[in-house]
C-alpha cells in the first residue's frame, strides 16, 4: 500500500509539473538568461578554479549542504572558494535547468560531475547563488 501511495504521489507531482514548465509562463527571457549565468558562474567557476567567476555569481551568505547517512555537511562560501582554488578537476559536460522564478527568487538544477539544486535571490539587481543542495553523481 505504501508503494502504490508513493507511486500515486509521485505520479501526481509529474503531472503538475508538466502543466506548470518554465517554457509555460509568462516570464522575462532576460531574467531566466540572467539566473543562469549566475549558476554557470558558480558551477563553471568551481571547475575553472576561477575565484572571482565563483564570487560573481554566488553570495557571500551561501549555504551549501549536503546530505550523507541521514546527516547534514555544510559548505561556506569561503570554503567553496578555498576547495575550488586548490583542487584540480576536469571540467564535465554541464547542463543547467532554470525550473522556476517568483519576484525576486530563482530555482535551478545543474547537473555536472555533481547534481546542485541551487536557489537565488535577485540582490540589488543581480542574480546570486545564495543556497545549494547537492550530491555526487558517483554516488
Amino acid at each position: 500500500m505504501k508503494n502504490t501511495n508513493l507511486l500515486l504521489i509521485i505520479l501526481l507531482g509529474v503531472a503538475t509539473m508538466n502543466g506548470n514548465t518554465l517554457k509555460q509562463k509568462n516570464i522575462n527571457h532576460n531574467e531566466v538568461a540572467a539566473v543562469k549565468k549566475a549558476s554557470l558562474d558558480y558551477v563553471e567557476g568551481y571547475y575553472e578554479s576561477n575565484a572571482e567567476r565563483i564570487k560573481t555569481g554566488v553570495n557571500p551568505n551561501l549555504v551549501k549542504r549536503k546530505v550523507k547517512d541521514g546527516k547534514f555537511s555544510e559548505l561556506t562560501f569561503d570554503k567553496l572558494i578555498e576547495i575550488a582554488v586548490k583542487s584540480k578537476k576536469e571540467k564535465p559536460s554541464i547542463e543547467a535547468d532554470v525550473y522556476d522564478i517568483y519576484n525576486d527568487m530563482a530555482s535551478v538544477r545543474v547537473t555536472s560531475g555533481f547534481v546542485d539544486f541551487i536557489h537565488l535571490s535577485k540582490i540589488d539587481g543581480k542574480w546570486q547563488v545564495v543556497n545549494v543542495l547537492w550530491n555526487s553523481l558517483l554516488n
